[in-house]
């Protein structure tokens, strides 16, 4: 049988399924263009090679946050998450995806009125076990594609997470 793979999370499967097995989305044409894959999403065989691509890049909402939005981004790749911030000095923290524990999405009232949110990671990560993207644009698509992205580095990385040590 001829393989292909997931338009949404880039998992291989057989043609004739018509939804994907790992993510359940109706496969039928390409994945749709929103904020959160503002780029298709590669293959997870293509993390396996060492590539690192560009997957979503935000910034936060320039009304509740006029100051963040000119000094702060957001970048999502296939191996990380970065935060770059800072006016004069410059500050980049990021964390590698398979380190990556839960994702929360949380909406203030004046946030919702705009259509942004929060996105709240906490990884294992020594030095940031808890980042925030703060007033960002489709909160919940950006969060399942940060989701998509961990699952894959982890089966990439053979990384597996064990609750309750």
């Amino acid at each position: 049988m001829d393989m292909k793979f997931c338009p949404y999370c880039g998992t291989a499967r057989v043609e004739a399924t018509p939804f994907c097995g790992s993510c359940g989305k109706p496969i039928g044409g390409t994945a749709p263009a929103t904020a959160a894959h503002a780029t298709a999403v590669p293959a997870v065989s293509a993390q396996a090679d060492g590539v690192e691509e560009e997957l979503w890049r935000g910034t936060p909402d320039a009304v509740l946050s006029p100051v963040g939005a000119r000094t702060t981004k957001y970048i999502l790749t296939t191996q990380r998450l970065t935060v770059d911030s800072g006016l004069f000095g410059k500050h980049n923290d990021g964390i590698e995806l398979f380190r990556i524990k839960d994702v929360e999405v949380k909406w203030s009232l004046p946030q919702r009125s705009r259509g942004v949110g929060d996105v709240v990671i906490y990884s294992t990560d020594q030095v940031s076990p808890r980042l925030k993207l703060e007033a960002i644009q489709k909160p919940d698509e950006v969060a399942a594609l940060i989701r998509q992205r961990v699952y894959a580095a982890r089966q990439v990385n053979r990384v597996f997470m064990r609750e309750g040590l």
